[in-house]
């Protein structure tokens, strides 16, 4: 009984030890994507800044591409529960627009923004095999999609497109504004963010 015991404290250990493993590595690979961009970032230096060899890199993640997807994922999760927590406080289209201004202009600040370079180095890398993000990001889209779904209903704001091209508008809409902020800091991010998200959610007539 008490080998047994043992062998199932040190097989958690392992587990822990790999769990800890990835978690390095994927906090050296953001370091690194963040300073360096996608395309520029090596899994030498990425193993490197986490203490390890590239052969950590490879087993854990497949690769550099692996690790990116992985820290996508993670982001994903907690814009997720940060744009769940912003709907569920809106009470009207003006709360409801403004909290989609916020995201938006979010987006475009430190650090955000110079994640979306990186995020553009990756997807123009992935042209050609839209197997390879694609389905993580149609899966936040439908997911943003089914809150703000959920909370158009509540409030009785009819919607200017089907909610897929919506959120793809929205997104679209960040991505964009972040993009040209990095070149033009002076841009007025909510001023151009709000004429857009107004013109997308119309005003309920009665």
């Amino acid at each position: 009984m008490y080998l047994k015991e043992a062998r199932m404290t040190q097989r958690l250990t392992r587990q822990e030890q790999q769990e800890r493993t990835r978690q390095r590595l994927l906090d050296a690979a953001g370091a690194v994507f963040m300073r360096s961009g996608y395309l520029a970032a090596s899994v030498d230096r990425i193993a490197a800044e986490a203490g390890y060899t590239r052969g950590a890199v490879y087993k854990n993640f497949g690769g550099k591409e692996g690790l990116w997807l992985a820290i996508v994922e993670h982001q994903q999760c907690d814009h997720l529960a940060a744009v769940a927590e912003a709907f569920a406080a809106v009470d009207s289209r003006a709360d409801l627009i403004a909290a989609l201004v916020e995201i938006t202009a979010e987006s475009t600040r430190e650090p955000a923004s110079r994640w979306s370079v990186a995020s553009l180095e990756f997807l123009a890398a992935s042209i050609g095999r839209p197997e390879v993000a694609a389905p993580l990001y149609r899966r936040l889209d439908t997911q943003v999609g089914e809150l703000l779904g959920a909370t158009m209903k509540r409030l009785g704001i009819p919607s200017a497109l089907p909610m897929p091209d919506l959120v793809a508008g929205l997104v679209s809409l960040g991505s964009g504004l972040s993009m040209r902020r990095l070149v033009d800091p002076g841009l007025d991010v909510a001023g151009i963010a709000e004429a857009t998200i107004a013109g997308l959610l119309p005003e309920v007539t009665t």
